[in-house]
């Protein structure tokens, strides 16, 4: 996935870094701007972004030269399993009015030979799922 395959119809809620900015860019229910998919510069340096109406949640990371995308669907089974956990973070004090960044945290039964070949849970992946959310 490259971050033009990100739908530029989408109203998300999260956020979006750009590399000539001194602060990210704070997204409460709307589009991205055309600066987000501008290359190659400037160029997003890291974003979170969650479609609540689509249920998808998109990160962004630029690490060297290479934009690295990725895209999760949100779902009442990957969100309800006994193998997803809620987790917050306090925002960064540059992104004003956002308390907590909301994540759920995939993690997936495998065997483990230290364990006698017994099943483990290891951790997969840390979902984007927007802003202070009830319960976290």
């Amino acid at each position: 996935m490259n971050i033009n395959d990100i739908p530029r119809s989408g109203l998300y809620e999260g956020y979006y870094w750009l590399s000539n900015a001194n602060a990210p860019c704070v997204l409460r229910g709307a589009a991205l701007p055309e600066a987000f998919y501008s290359a190659p510069n400037p160029f997003v340096v890291e974003a979170q972004l969650y479609d609540a109406e689509h249920r998808m949640s998109y990160s962004v990371h630029h690490a060297g030269n290479v934009t690295v995308c990725s895209q999760h669907a949100v779902t009442d089974e990957n969100t309800e399993s006994q193998e997803v956990e809620r987790v917050s973070f306090l925002a960064s004090k540059r992104m004003a009015g956002v308390g907590r960044l909301c994540f759920i945290d995939c993690w997936e039964p495998e065997p483990d030979s230290l364990c006698l070949g017994m099943e483990v849970l290891k951790f997969k992946k840390r979902v984007f799922v927007g802003f202070d959310k009830d319960g976290y």
